[in-house]
């Protein structure tokens, strides 16, 4: 094989066949990685031509150092035209998931090989976009291929997870071997060389076949003659032997080409010539004949737009340049493309090259433009980066302060931990009263984020003084006021002293009507002491109507008030939130919109028992949260996962989710990881672990107890007093839940008690209170806790030597542990049956009630018409996954295929 492709027919023969596959439609991803100048690029254009030649359709794109702020640019070549929406403000999953399915409608027509070159200089969103497209490819005809170089300026975070893929090929050209290295020499040189030569050339290259080629030109150029008496010559080369090539050549040719080569090597390739030679500073006549020239001389590609043959060359003649040299062209490059009216994230690109002090209104106005494109698309990091080079400029004086505001505002969206000290840059700059008590809620919710909670009050508190006697702000000032007691919620130094001064003000508010004061009055009554459950569900359907009309609010805050229905017993409220919810998503296109609606789904299929589907939604809305950046939102399911695990018996699956996510030992002390100590304890119980649960519930107690928690729910006091050998203690805390769950009122609270009460009391008081717990289970939608109930009663009863009675609760309570999907509980119910003398019924595993949650949704959609893509994208899963459970429904209801789910399903065709 000549040229690039010698001695790379391992590589090719990988490459072939995963075309092949691709042509079957079989997905794959292929990387290429290795050093500069080793071949990969040479190995991505064979693919690419051997695709396109059976008529694969090919996309391409190759990525440049300059364009890495450039919100996936990318992506941009791949699928032109493909932007949000202006004003959209797309988090990033949806701005991903988004372009994910425009890729997948190109299969339409076939399969498609996605080529990108120099992988590691992509942006960070472009980068994100690979590796989740990469890891939902099944059941689409893509190959996606990407060339990544190793070594010095190769590192990129966002690589990391394209590079993990375990389904991804890798292909690592190595250097060339002496004998090869002699057949390239012969093929530039025109001759054979002497071995002695052969193998100098090589030693001196590593084998590298850029490398050779520069060397074998040099020695052409130098009429050195390739036998054994100029090995000297060879080994005399330069390390930094490019560098020197390059600057030889261009110095032979001319200042024309010079400077041709230098604006070319700063537009990063892929600009046309009238552009190039405008930067150049000459016209395009000189242009075109430097340009001619330098493609002769190997240093220029002959194709339009002008590339230069290889990163290895830019990089060489952006070195020869001096710092005042690049930022002028930068400048011009900017300067031109502007003036043609080129988008804003294309000028930036070179602003924030040239670097600032110039005080260029215009770049300003770029730059803000650029980040506000990149907050659209959800990409928030690379608008904070192009808002500071916009400081950098700088700004006119009274723009100042608004780049200040977007700057931290961008920084906010990122979770920046630099967020609360820019706001502050911002607010400080600010003379506007309105402004400055936006920019305080902004520099509150920022601390608040960051969990500097005293910082946030200390700010709140100083601009509510500011807005307190200012009528026109008044809505400002209630707002803010709201805001703060929720705040100081987090404080200890301030908890007591904010919720009595809130509720002062909300009696003053009773017949003010504003939003703001409509916050005050729920913050109140949100704080205020022996909150019943009727209260706690009134108080969050309000919050839900008001959501997203608060200033701190966000999608993923439903959870939090969808939890507090689910304590309040309002499981019908939730199924309701929850359709809206997904509704919404699916409507926007927002897989983390989608992963919100999961969890608070997931959160009531673990309240009522369906552990199958909790399980389902919990690990799909972690998978959505991980796949678009949200590890803390994944992390705050963890617990809740865990307690299906503890039933389920999925024990070594809870353990390794809760490693993966580094929640093994001490937590933080935040609120959103006391579901994980609840949720963790009760696994340890149920593995036998029994100090490490009673720990973590003893730990979140002390937490509650530091918050002045005192609802029933968790019940964790019941839980824990069931672990305990102190049966002194343990009845302290059964009591003491009593009585918080006869104040809070559901039936479902009370019964959890009573259940530990009659297991703790024992005897005939201890059968009353097992059977009032199972009687006040009956009628409620609570099938997990009602199973547990009448299983203890059973138990009870059995030891109680009420063999018959035993048998009735006790079989009942196994069919409802089955259906919940209960297998610990179930095992357990299964020797006290055959304890009683009975034998356990065995459960069926076809049928409809075989079916998953996650199959029963497929099913249902398939039934109603749609198609497997339609499926993929409502669900937001893969086609591979659609495929998969539509086999298995087939299987389990025993139809041969789409037209019988319909009549397989029945009733539960209609389900949500």
């Amino acid at each position: 094989m000549p040229g690039p492709l010698l001695e790379r027919a391992d590589a090719l023969e990988h490459i072939d066949a995963l075309l092949r596959r691709l042509r079957d439609g079989v997905p794959g991803v292929l990387l290429v990685t290795g050093a500069a100048g080793i071949g990969k690029t040479a190995l991505l254009a064979h693919a690419a031509a051997r695709a396109a030649g059976e008529g694969v359709s090919v996309l391409h794109a190759r990525a440049s150092e300059l364009e890495h702020d450039l919100a996936f640019g990318v992506v941009a070549q791949l699928l032109p035209g493909q932007t949000a929406a202006p004003g959209a403000q797309d988090d990033l999953h949806a701005s991903l998931d988004r372009r994910f399915w425009q890729l997948a409608e190109r299969t339409a027509d076939g399969p498609v090989l996605v080529t990108v070159d120099d992988a590691q200089w992509a942006d960070e969103a472009s980068l994100r976009w690979l590796t989740y497209t990469a890891r939902r490819l099944a059941g689409l005809p893509v190959l996606l291929a990407a060339t990544i170089r190793t070594g010095e300026d190769a590192e990129h975070p966002a690589l990391d997870g394209l590079v993990a893929l375990e389904e991804a090929h890798t292909v690592a050209p190595r250097p060339l071997s002496a004998w090869a290295a002699a057949t390239l020499l012969e093929e530039a040189l025109g001759t054979s060389p002497a071995p002695a030569f052969a193998e100098a050339c090589w030693e001196q290259t590593g084998g590298n076949p850029f490398l050779l080629s520069v060397l074998a030109s040099d020695l052409v150029e130098a009429g050195v003659t390739p036998d054994a008496g100029n090995v000297a010559r060879v080994r005399a080369a330069a390390p930094e032997r490019v560098a020197a090539w390059v600057a030889r050549r261009v110095a032979r040719l001319g200042d024309d080409a010079r400077a041709v080569a230098q604006a070319a090597a700063a537009t990063g390739g892929g600009e046309d010539l009238p552009l190039v030679c405008a930067i150049a500073g000459i016209d395009e006549a000189r242009g075109a004949t430097a340009a001619a020239a330098l493609v002769a001389a190997g240093l220029l590609e002959d194709a339009a737009p002008m590339r230069l043959r290889h990163p290895l060359v830019r990089a060489a003649l952006e070195a020869s340049q001096t710092a005042p040299e690049r930022v002028v062209l930068h400048a011009r490059a900017a300067e031109l493309l502007a003036a043609r009216g080129a988008p804003s994230g294309r000028v930036a690109t070179h602003l924030v090259a040239a670097g600032g002090g110039r005080g260029d209104a215009a770049a300003v106005e770029h730059l803000r433009a650029a980040a506000r494109d990149a907050a659209d698309q959800g990409v928030p990091e690379q608008a904070v980066r192009l808002l500071e080079r916009a400081l950098a400029e700088p700004p006119p004086p009274h723009r100042r302060p608004e780049v200040l505001r977007e700057l931290g505002a961008a920084a906010l969206a990122a979770s920046d931990d630099r967020a609360g000290l820019l706001l502050r840059d911002a607010r400080r700059a600010t003379d506007d009263p309105a402004v400055r008590a936006q920019l305080a809620l902004q520099v509150a919710v920022a601390d608040y984020a960051a969990g500097r909670h005293a910082d946030g009050v200390a700010t709140a508190r100083e601009a509510v003084q500011e807005l307190r006697d200012r009528p026109e702000l008044r809505e400002q000032w209630l707002t803010l006021e709201a805001f703060l007691a929720l705040l100081s919620r987090y404080d200890l130094a301030t908890a007591d002293t904010a919720g009595a001064r809130i509720r002062e003000l909300a009696a003053t508010l009773e017949d003010d009507d504003g939003l703001g004061a409509r916050l005050v009055r729920l913050r109140a009554r949100a704080d205020a002491p022996g909150t019943s459950a009727d209260e706690v569900a009134a108080l969050s359907r309000e919050r839900l109507a008001l959501l997203g009309l608060e200033p701190w609010s966000a999608p993923v805050e439903a959870i939090g008030e969808g939890m507090m229905l689910l304590h309040a017993g309002r499981v019908d409220d939730v199924r309701r939130l929850t359709a809206d919810l997904l509704a919404e998503a699916r409507r926007r296109g927002s897989p983390s919109r989608h992963a919100v609606a999961l969890a608070i789904r997931g959160a009531a299929a673990l309240d009522t028992g369906d552990l199958d589907a909790a399980e389902a939604d919990f690990g799909q809305a972690m998978e959505l949260w991980t796949a678009g950046g949200s590890l803390h939102l994944a992390r705050s399911l963890v617990g809740l996962w865990l307690q299906t695990a503890s039933a389920t018996g999925r024990f070594a699956a809870a353990d390794a989710l809760a490693a993966e996510h580094g929640l093994v030992g001490a937590v933080p002390e935040h609120m959103i990881f006391n579901p994980l100590l609840h949720g963790r304890g009760v696994l340890r119980l149920a593995q036998g672990r029994t100090a490490e649960g009673i720990a973590d519930l003893e730990e979140l107690g002390r937490r509650h107890a530091r918050w002045s928690m005192t609802r029933p729910i968790p019940p964790w006091r019941s839980v824990l007093a069931l672990a305990l050998d102190d049966q002194g203690r343990a009845r302290a805390l059964v009591d003491e839940e009593l009585e918080l769950a006869r104040r809070w009122g559901t039936a479902r609270t009370i019964a959890q008690a009573q259940r530990a009460d009659g297991l703790l009391t024992g005897g005939e008081a201890g059968l009353r209170a097992l059977a009032s717990a199972a009687k006040l289970l009956e009628d409620g939608p609570w099938r997990l806790d009602r199973a547990r109930a009448r299983g203890d009663l059973g138990a009870a009863l059995r030891r109680a030597g009420e063999r018959r009675a035993a048998r009735e609760h006790l079989v009942v309570a196994l069919d409802e542990a089955h259906a919940c999907g209960a297998h610990v509980l179930a095992d357990r119910l299964e020797d006290e049956l055959r304890a009683s003398g009975a034998k356990p019924r065995r459960r069926s595993i076809s049928g409809l009630d075989a079916l998953t949650p996650s199959e029963l949704r497929v099913a249902r959609l398939a039934a109603g018409g749609a198609s497997n893509r339609e499926i993929a994208q409502t669900l937001f899963v893969t086609m591979a996954t659609v495929e998969t459970h539509l086999s298995r429904c087939y299987r389990k209801l025993d139809v041969t295929g789409r037209g019988g789910l319909a009549d397989a399903l029945g009733d539960d065709a209609d389900g949500a």
